[in-house]
Parts: structure tokens; sequence; C-alpha cells
């Protein structure tokens, strides 16, 4: 993926918190890092002076929040930053915004994006939508020049119904969910739900985008009926008998977390404050026989059942019951052990699963 350099101001930083003007904003998404700085001239060169990494905290229709991840620096104005995937500021990308722009009738926003495209190659069809949505822009000022010279207010520009502009905007979220742009779904339906905010539909999508972000990067495993177990004579006592189950359809997280060294109790807090758990021995079992996770030989993890026999055992051993909890690992993914849930080493990880 070719990543492009993006520069702006962050204006009034105070603390480590600042903003980016809502131009750039449009090409950000929550999370992105860049880098802040500032320059000095020493002598004859002009000197750039890092001060630290920030990422973008949130965004909103006219600007953008970064934080500073690093020490906090004097109030005052700097410079960021960013690599980004080039296509994020795609002729496709832009003309959309410089339309969005266009209906909200900011139409020397309009031509501030516009000018972007000049730094691209065109084909016929975005030459012909730049042209249309220039001449608008163009029309709208010279008719607030107009307005002015007459001693009218400006502020009799023609708005469009909010139903109108309501129906846009639903088509518009409709058109980013298909696409798989969470992030700007998500700004677009915050919108409608500040002007609307009991908006069934809006309500709908709002929860149906949490969703999607919380299973983002997640593997999918589908309800139905697995075996669990072992009967080869090969195979442990506590892998047998071979049972079959019926699970309910969840998330898993396709690998395991990189924080090794964690207790039971230390892992479950993790997954519930990304609003997940941690997976049963046997949902874990299902998915790893299932190849939807994978995991590195000798790294063991943490599921949430307790060490017990399985349906149809009746060998007994003191280490069953409320004592110790499952660990599970590949290769051998029938293979049980179990540990102090207040205990942990090095080689113990874990992973989350939701619904």
């Amino acid at each position: 993926m070719h990543l492009i350099s993006v520069v702006a101001l962050i204006l009034n930083l105070a603390g480590n918190v600042g903003q980016i003007d809502k131009g750039l904003a449009d090409g950000l998404r929550l999370g992105d890092e860049g880098k802040v700085f500032y320059t000095m001239k020493v002598g004859a060169d002009v000197r750039r002076i890092d001060v630290g990494p920030a990422e973008v905290v949130s965004i909103d229709d006219f600007s953008a929040r970064v934080r500073l991840l690093g020490n906090t620096p004097a109030r005052g104005t700097y410079s960021i930053e960013f690599r980004v995937p080039e296509d994020r500021n795609s002729p496709e990308q832009i003309v959309r915004l410089a339309r969005l722009r266009l209906d909200e009738q900011q139409p020397e926003t309009v031509l501030r994006y516009l000018a972007r495209l000049e730094d691209f190659r065109l084909n016929a069809s975005e030459i012909q939508a730049a042209n249309q949505l220039r001449s608008k822009a163009q029309t709208i000022i010279e008719k607030d020049r107009r307005t002015r010279e007459r001693g009218t207010p400006t502020t009799t520009r023609p708005v469009r119904e909010p139903v109108d502009q309501t129906a846009e905007t639903k088509t518009e979220i409709g058109r980013l969910l298909a696409a798989h742009d969470i992030e700007g779904a998500t700004a677009l339906i915050d919108r409608l739900l500040a002007a609307q905010p009991s908006d069934t539909q809006a309500l709908a999508w709002r929860q149906a985008v949490g969703l999607a972000r919380k299973h983002q990067g997640m593997a999918r495993m589908e309800p139905g009926t697995y075996a669990i177990g072992l009967d080869v004579e090969a195979a442990y006592y506590n892998e047998r008998p071979r049972f079959q189950i019926q699970l309910k359809g969840f998330w898993i997280d396709p690998r395991p977390t990189g924080t090794p060294g964690l207790t039971s109790k230390d892992a479950e807090r993790h997954c519930k404050s990304l609003g997940k758990r941690l997976p049963t021995e046997l949902e874990w079992e299902a998915a790893a026989t299932a190849g939807v996770i994978s995991g590195k030989t000798g790294t063991q993890e943490w599921t949430a059942s307790w060490y017990a026999a399985y349906p149809g055992n009746v060998i007994r051993e003191d280490q069953y019951g409320e004592k110790f909890k499952v660990l599970r690992s590949f290769p051998h993914v029938h293979k049980r052990r179990f540990l102090d849930p207040s205990l942990s080493t090095p080689e113990v990880t874990f992973r989350c699963v939701c619904e």
C-alpha cells in the first residue's frame, strides 16, 4: 500500500490535546498516528525539531482532535505529519467530500477540495463531476458577492429542506456501510442523530456499527454442532471421550493477544474492557479444530472454564472442580492443561470472544 505524507497545523495546543482543521480531518481516521514537530531557524538553515507522536482521538464536522502520546510541550502552534494510504485522498473520495460540502452550502471549502484534484490524472467522468461542482460553488460565491454589494445580509443562502438533507445523508450512510467504511458511516450517523436523536434507522445503524467495530479483526464461528475430545487409544485420559456440543455463533480473535504473563482475572478484565470475554475451552477447541484460529507452538492460553471431567468420563482426580482454569495451546489442540487462575507464567497468553 502506497503511503503519502500529509502535514497540517495543530491549532490551540493546550496540555497534550490540540485541533486540526477540517480540511485535513477528512483524510484521517480515528487512531491514526502522526509525528508532532516545529521548525526553528538556525543561521541560514531551517531545522525540524520533533516533539513526539500523537494520535487522532475524535473527528467531527469541523475538526479533528489529536492527543500527544509523549511529553507535553509548551502551549502553542505546532505541525503534525501523518503517513496515510494514498487512496484515502483518491479523486472519488475528494469529489464525494466536495459534494457533501456543497450540500452544506460551503462553496469555498468545495473549491479547496477540488484544488487537490490537480495532483491526479482524472478520467472523463471525474473531470465532468469536478467541473459541475466547481461551477455550482462559483455560482454560490458570485451570488453572495452580489448580495453583499446590494447591502442585503448574506444569511439568505438557500438551504435544502431538512427532509431532503436527511434522505441524502441516509443514502450516503448506506453507501458507506456497503463499502465497509465504518469510520465514514459513523461520522454521518452521529451527525444525523445530533439533528434527529430519535431517528429509528439511525439508531439501528449506530448499533450495527458498534457491533462491526467490535468484530473488526475477529474470526466468525458459525452456530452448529461440533465434536470435542478424542476417542483414540493414544489420547490422554482427560481428553476422552469424544462428544458433540451445540454452540451458538460467536466471534473470536484469530490469534492470541500480544500481552503474555497475565493472570486469568487480568485476562478477563482486559477482554471485558473491550466488551468481550474469554472463550470457554469448548469454544476454543471448536474454533481450533474448525481452523478459524491459530497460535504459536508452546504458548498456553487461558480459557474461562474450570478444569473438570468431560461428560461420560468416570475417572476422577483431585484437581477437578473450581480450583484450576483450563489452558489450551497449539499444535495439540485437544490437550488440556490447567493452572491456578491467580498465577501466570511468561508463556501464558489469551484471546477474546464476543457474540
